[in-house]
């Protein structure tokens, strides 16, 4: 092979390759380990250098020819391709809001004086994250790596807790982690480690292995390691006992089935982990196999075949770029029988779903650590009601305990990515939000993590334990950051004049200015120009003169709606008019103006008539010849034609009087009329002699003697 063909032939099988001519190789030992010195002197004899040197294992660079000298070394017992960490994708600003940590920000609490560690595999586009000003401009530009999800991380973190110190730490496999976190349990005053990512081949999700094992050292040294639980719950895992009931010595997936298709969407690396519960080394020996599905038949394209003889792990990894697209399947054969064993097969990238898969116990190393605190993700549009995001990887642990821990917001925005969604995105989020807690409390970084997990808020209706969201959504205290207002939030106020109304709280956390209400009807100026109500049809409480449906005079009021009642008629008046528009003029008088009705006066038939007061006038008989005022209204027989008297006048009259018998009409000094009366007491006799030469009638009693 020729030096310059290294780089190609490397990158088919997921490797890393460095000119002149030189592979990337882990190297792994068994107690006791060598003394770096001592591996860079066995590395010189054979042209490799040192790359990372950690607890049990190291990353070196040596030409392909030198991995067989190495692997006859007695000290060595395992050399194979390091597996770099997978990226858990990834989150940013929105979140700010959603947690609830501008108002800490607006009394001064940012998470200054706190340095936080983000530990990923790449940071590109770093340089120009700081030059958009999404990140602090005082930081040291970390090496690019082809991947910028590690400046993800690191703008979020900003976003959150702006005045907390970032240090960017790139690592690419598990010898460069051990090898940095050695340095780091030396007096560093890093309190937080942000890990966004998931390792493949280091445990079966027990909580056990160099991972959680390094995670428990930097517990104890006091410092908080924040990790992504993973997105593996949505196709990507497959989880089970070793079955093979036809006993062909290949692993049924299900009833029958040997193989667990997946679809490679497009030609790129491909990196599938198959491993099994008999970690550290095991002697049972289970090899990998990729095939290409073609017409029902499984063309083989790659495998993973090493020896368990007991000091090698139980993992087989196949990392490659599958020339084209299209349906891929994993099978997994057993050399040999042996004692039951729980297996495990995983997409680490490049794949789609697997068509057999588990949801739960997904949750990706070293988040199942027991002194990791696995964030799960919760996209940030729905993150008021809790709802976890379906990719998420779920509890429990393989050993049966709760994870994750907490929820917190994802699909956000960055510079680096957008949007950038998942577990990433979701601790990336923890991780500041601890930052701003530990300065607010004044805690160490375990004691705040641990008051700050008290304060999430459970998912409705959840479970407990909740397997997918853990206690609750990520919530900073609001009411204890001391700020006036929340940004964002509707605050009520009062213009000047005195009208309720309400503003918006800024981002410093200060109600804005108080909006001019629009006019409501209520009979209040809300809008400050001096008129109420204005804009509608009438001002609560006012009355206006209107015309009724029966031509009269009456009143409208405006109602509690700014709109006009309907035209009231005024009370009924004594005037012959129908006021009140009940179809009767002058109702509940005595009578109408104007009305007449017959009567009886004096034994004589006549009239009468309302007058202007509504009351009945006096009865008055008709008109007659009689040379007579009979209706009273001045003139002596009006609207008739009467014969000229013979008497004067008083002919009728007489006539009337001189009725009854027995009369004596005498004719002296004029017509007397006399009637002889006798009084019953008395033997007198009495005449009444009545005068009738005028009109009125003059009587007196005579005695006959």
């Amino acid at each position: 092979m020729q030096p310059d063909q290294l780089p190609r032939i490397a990158a088919a099988y997921g490797a890393k390759a460095q000119a002149p001519g030189r592979l990337l190789v882990e190297y792994r030992w068994q107690k006791p380990a060598p003394t770096r010195a001592a591996l860079v002197a066995t590395l010189a004899d054979v042209g490799g250098t040192l790359a990372a040197f950690g607890a049990d294992r190291a990353d070196i660079w040596v030409p392909p020819r030198a991995v067989a000298l190495l692997a006859e070394g007695v000290d060595a017992t395992w050399l194979t391709l390091p597996v770099a960490p997978a990226l858990q994708a990834g989150v940013v600003s929105e979140g700010v809001d959603a947690i609830g940590a501008r108002p800490f920000h607006c009394q001064g609490f940012s998470g200054k004086g706190v340095q936080v560690a983000v530990v990923d595999t790449g940071f590109d586009l770093w340089a120009e994250a700081q030059q958009q000003q999404e990140l602090p401009s005082n930081t040291t530009q970390p090496p690019k790596v082809g991947t910028s999800h590690g400046t993800a991380c690191a703008e979020v973190i900003h976003d959150v807790a702006p005045e907390a110190t970032l240090i960017p730490v790139s690592v690419g496999s598990v010898a460069s982690l051990q090898a940095w976190a050695a340095q780091t349990l030396q007096g560093s005053d890093i309190g937080v480690i942000a890990h966004a990512m998931g390792w493949f081949g280091e445990s079966f999700g027990d909580g056990k292995g160099v991972l959680c094992k390094l995670i428990s050292e930097l517990h104890g040294a006091g410092k908080v390691w924040v990790n992504a639980a993973g997105n593996m719950a949505d196709g990507l895992l497959w989880l089970d006992a070793w079955r093979d009931d036809n006993g062909d010595g290949w692993l049924e997936f299900a009833d029958g089935l040997d193989r667990n298709t997946f679809d490679v969407p497009a030609v790129g690396l491909v990196t599938v982990v198959l491993d099994w519960n008999s970690y550290p080394a095991t002697t049972i020996d289970l090899d990998l196999h990729l095939c290409k599905v073609l017409n029902g038949q499984c063309q083989l394209v790659a495998s993973s075949t090493n020896l368990q003889t007991g000091s090698q792990p139980p993992v087989e990894t196949v990392s490659t770029v599958f020339a084209t697209p299209g349906t891929y399947a994993a099978r997994v054969q057993r050399k040999a029988k042996g004692p039951q064993v729980q297996v495990r097969l995983q997409l680490a990238s490049g794949a789609g779903q697997l068509a057999q898969y588990h949801s739960s116990m997904t949750l990706v190393d070293p988040a199942t650590c027991v002194d990791a605190v696995a964030v799960a993700a919760s996209p940030w549009q729905f993150y008021a009601i809790g709802l976890a995001d379906s990719e998420g990887s779920q509890g429990p642990t393989f050993d049966g305990r709760a994870k994750p821990d907490l929820a917190a917001p994802s699909a956000v925005q960055t510079y680096a990515a957008n949007p950038f969604g998942g577990s990433s995105a979701a601790s990336a989020h923890v991780a500041g939000a601890l930052a701003v807690w530990i300065q607010h409390t004044g805690q160490a970084p375990s004691a705040a993590m641990a008051s700050l997990l008290k304060w999430t808020v459970p998912r409705p209706g959840s479970p407990q334990p909740d397997l997918l969201a853990g206690r609750g959504r990520l919530a900073l205290p609001t009411q204890q950051a001391g700020a006036a207002c929340i940004p964002g939030q509707i605050v009520a106020c009062q213009v000047p004049c005195g009208a309720s109304s309400t503003t918006l709280c800024t981002d410093n956390c200060k109600p804005g200015t108080c909006a001019v209400p629009a006019e409501v009807c209520d009979g209040v100026d809300q809008n400050c120009n001096g008129k109420t109500d204005e804009g509608f049809a009438c001002s609560t409480g006012m009355t206006a003169s209107c015309l009724t449906t029966c031509g009269t005079g009456g009143v409208r009021t405006c109602q509690k709606t700014c709109a006009w009642t309907t035209c009231s008629p005024p009370p009924e008046l004594c005037n012959g008019v129908d006021d009140d528009c009940d179809g009767t003029p002058d109702n509940g008088f005595g009578c109408a103006v104007g009305l007449s009705q017959a009567c009886s006066r004096d034994g004589a038939t006549g009239t009468m008539t309302c007058d202007n007061t509504c009351g009945w006038g006096v009865c008055l008989p008709a008109e007659r010849c009689n040379g007579k005022d009979d209706d009273g209204n001045g003139t002596i027989d009006d609207g008739l034609t009467c014969p000229p008297p013979k008497d004067g006048g008083c002919g009728a009259r007489n006539q009337t009087l001189a009725s009854g018998l027995p009369w004596l009409m005498l004719a002296c000094c004029g017509l007397v009329l006399a009637r002889r009366r006798r009084r019953p007491s008395s033997r007198q006799t009495f005449w009444k002699i009545c005068d009738l030469r005028s009109c009125a009638k003059k009587c007196r009693l005579v005695s006959d003697t």
